[in-house]
């Protein structure tokens, strides 16, 4: 999915209680990473999501079939609470960029922790 392409939540799904996550995975290139990366923080904020920048953490480099995979993590708000947000990256291939947009409600997220590491397990390098 291209960035650009994303759609805020229409507001009747958006501040309704729900025990879902948002993830998305977008491909960037050398030239529009960072765009990428700034309509991923606009669709969270557009969607009601207040990022606590002052928690800003660097979870670390794993490795994923061979790709340094890398995540930004940040505490939140939305309308049902506390959230995480993170902002995830791996090349794979030169000159891409994968941005991996996370965003789930604290009280809920374990219950998916397992799906969204075999999403992440799925990814492969471009040869």
């Amino acid at each position: 999915m291209n960035g650009s392409q994303r759609k805020p939540f229409p507001a009747s799904k958006r501040n309704r209680r729900t025990p879902a996550i948002y993830f998305s995975i977008d491909v960037a290139t050398d030239k529009d990473t960072d765009k990428v990366i700034q309509e991923a923080v606009k669709f969270l904020t557009d969607n009601g999501v207040i990022i606590d920048d002052t928690t800003q953490k660097d979870s670390g480099d794993v490795q994923i079939n061979g790709m340094n995979f890398g995540s930004i993590e940040f505490d939140g708000q939305d309308a049902d609470g506390p959230v995480e947000v993170s902002l995830g990256f791996a090349s794979p291939a030169e000159g891409k960029m994968l941005v991996v947009t996370y965003w789930g409600t604290k009280a809920t997220q374990d219950a998916h922790n397992k799906d969204l590491g075999e999403i992440l397990k799925s990814l492969k390098p471009s040869h």
